[in-house]
C-alpha cells in the first residue's frame, strides 16, 4: 500500500488485450498507477510483488482462474485484505455469491457495465 502523496495502485487482471489497454489508460488518466497481469498463473505474484490498493479481477483467465487467484490471495497475510473488484461476464448468481463469500467489494458484469462506473467504484473506495 501507498502513503498518501503517492498515486494509488491498481493491480489489474485481464487477459483481454483490448479491454487491458482501455482500462489501463483510463486509470493512468484518473491518476492511478496501474500494473497489469494477463495470465491467471502470474497474478499473485505480480499482487504479492506490487501490494496494490486495489485489484481489478477478471474470472475467466488462462491458467489461474479469478476464484483460484482470490483464494490464494486471501491465504498470504501481507496481501489478504486487498481490495478486490471482479469484472467478469460471468454472471450467475452463484459465482457472483462466491465471489462476495470471498471477500470482493463489488462484481461487475462487463457487457452491462460502462468502464466510467467501475472507476467511479474504485474512486469511492480509494
Amino acid at each position: 500500500m501507498n502513503n498518501d502523496n503517492e498515486p494509488k495502485t491498481i493491480v489489474l487482471i485481464e487477459d483481454d488485450q483490448f479491454l487491458a489497454k482501455v482500462c489501463n489508460d483510463y486509470l493512468l488518466e484518473t491518476g492511478y498507477h496501474v500494473v497489469m497481469a494477463n495470465h491467471g498463473d502470474d497474478a499473485v505474484d505480480i499482487v504479492e510483488e506490487h501490494q496494490p490498493d486495489m485489484i481489478l479481477l477478471d474470472l475467466i483467465l488462462p491458467g489461474r482462474n479469478g476464484f483460484e487467484i482470490l483464494e490464494e490471495i486471501r491465504l498470504h497475510e501481507e496481501i489478504y485484505d486487498t481490495n478486490v473488484i471482479i469484472l467478469s461476464n460471468l454472471s450467475q448468481p452463484e459465482d457472483i455469491s462466491r465471489a462476495k463469500k470471498l471477500g470482493v467489494i463489488e462484481f461487475f458484469i462487463k457487457a452491462n457495465t460502462q468502464l466510467r462506473t467501475v472507476v467511479e467504484h474504485v474512486n469511492k473506495v480509494l
